[in-house]
């Protein structure tokens, strides 16, 4: 069974340090933020696979920048630097070995109703997406109905879905993601919560029931790696363990929970 984990896993460490460690704790694999709010990190973000490599680490998927992509289904000019970063992704995806991009469709839990507009840009999306031989995997975030709106909508091999345990814990309970997309998966953010508030824990420290979703995954077939999108900053849970301790901690609860279920 191979793992993987959210490079930003929230230590603030040197981007080599951090690699190290990851790879210590007996990870597979990273996912990448691709947004540029951070210029230290804009500088660096495309090397990161190759140095990720130097640790035999590869990049599983890049997360798209999220801000503003509900202007996305509005017909309004503010939605034009939402699909210029979509685009970029999806290119940079290609040009640097990447299969995948994660795009959410909003960046908030939303309340209006799904456009022809909308529908439209993530065609052309996917049609980029196609075109580059990138798989475009699209989250949930609150927003079920217009997953349900765009894979009505769209077929294509290139467009699949990112589970999102903890997403699906605090803003869908109930939905079963898994069930509705298990042919669909292309990636996976695990992390749990109370389903009162999206705090990015490490699974087991959350009321998720883990053995039903471990038994999901193993049954539909999925072979990628078993991602954690941890964050430590995010929860008092973990204030009092260093980074090499919460990574380990993750791994090993990750394994225990995959290989025993």
């Amino acid at each position: 069974m191979k793992t993987g984990i959210y490079f930003w896993f929230g230590y603030n460490i040197d981007y080599t340090e951090r690699l190290r460690l990851i790879k210590e704790a007996s990870f597979d694999s990273i996912m990448l933020w691709w947004g540029d709010e951070f210029e230290d990190y804009k500088k660096i973000k495309r090397k990161l696979p190759d140095f990720a490599a130097n640790y035999g680490l590869s990049v599983e998927n890049i997360h798209a920048p999220i801000m503003g992509v509900n202007t996305i289904w509005l017909d309004n000019t503010n939605s034009l630097d939402i699909l210029k970063k979509y685009e970029k992704a999806i290119l940079d995806c290609s040009a640097l070995e990447i299969p995948t991009v994660v795009l959410h469709v909003t960046d908030d839990k939303p309340d209006f109703a799904p456009t022809t507009i909308g529908l439209d840009r993530f065609k052309k999306l996917v049609d980029i997406a196609e075109k580059n031989s990138v798989n475009i995997a699209i989250e949930n975030n609150g927003d079920a109905y217009l997953l349900e709106y765009l894979f009505s909508n769209i077929k294509s091999d290139r467009m699949g879905f990112c589970y999102d345990s903890g997403h699906e814990n605090c803003y869908d309970k109930g939905y079963n993601f898994l069930d509705i997309y298990h042919n669909k998966i292309f990636a996976l953010h695990l992390h749990d919560n109370d389903g009162t508030d999206d705090f990015h824990a490490i699974p087991g420290d959350g009321n998720i029931e883990w053995n039903i979703i471990s038994n999901k995954i193993k049954r539909i077939g999925y072979d990628g790696a078993i991602s954690l999108e941890v964050i430590r900053e995010c929860t008092d849970l973990y204030s009092d363990i260093n980074a090499d301790e919460f990574l380990k901690k993750a791994n090993k609860r990750v394994r225990d929970i995959f290989l025993e279920a």
